[in-house]
């Protein structure tokens, strides 16, 4: 059987079952410190979808790029590399999500084949992209677990 031709039968909406439904969203004018507390509720989080008040995609906040607003890399190497002493939040009490967040996020359809949603994770290096439908409403989340879940069903149900 083949994997390629499996992933191609198969579109975002037939595992429509296994998607992430609420993935956690934020408003763009809403402080850094709230991407943090929603990072820090569930540890599993690697992204934050930005909407506005109509559900619509507008963009993305990845973990690691709060981290790196919060914690800047700089400031540990200026303050000598030690992690304990170096390692100092310098969250900026008028930061909010636009100016971390990436205004272009990658994000699949429904109509996309699950061989090209396993193409962009692949390509982005992403483990999770966003499922909008036709006017960029966030409807979900799909990650490589539901890929590779979709490939398996197909595969020791046939």
């Amino acid at each position: 059987m083949n994997r390629e031709l499996d992933l191609n039968k198969k579109t975002v909406k037939d595992i429509r079952n296994l998607l992430i439904p609420q993935p956690v969203t934020i408003k763009k004018d809403d402080s850094i410190e709230e991407v943090f507390n929603k990072l820090s509720n569930d540890l599993r989080i690697r992204n934050i979808y930005v909407v506005d008040d109509n559900n619509k995609l507008i963009g993305a906040v990845r973990m690691n790029m709060t981290l790196e607003y919060l914690f800047p890399l700089t400031t540990l190497i200026e303050r000598g590399g030690n992690f304990r002493d170096g390692w100092v939040p310098v969250l900026s009490p008028n930061g909010v999500v636009s100016d971390i967040m990436n205004p272009t996020p990658r994000f699949v359809t429904e109509e996309q084949t699950l061989s090209e949603v396993a193409k962009t994770l692949l390509r982005e290096k992403v483990t999770e992209l966003p499922v909008v439908d036709s006017e960029m409403h966030l409807i979900g989340q799909v990650n490589t677990t539901e890929i590779i879940v979709a490939y398996l069903n197909s595969k020791y149900t046939e």
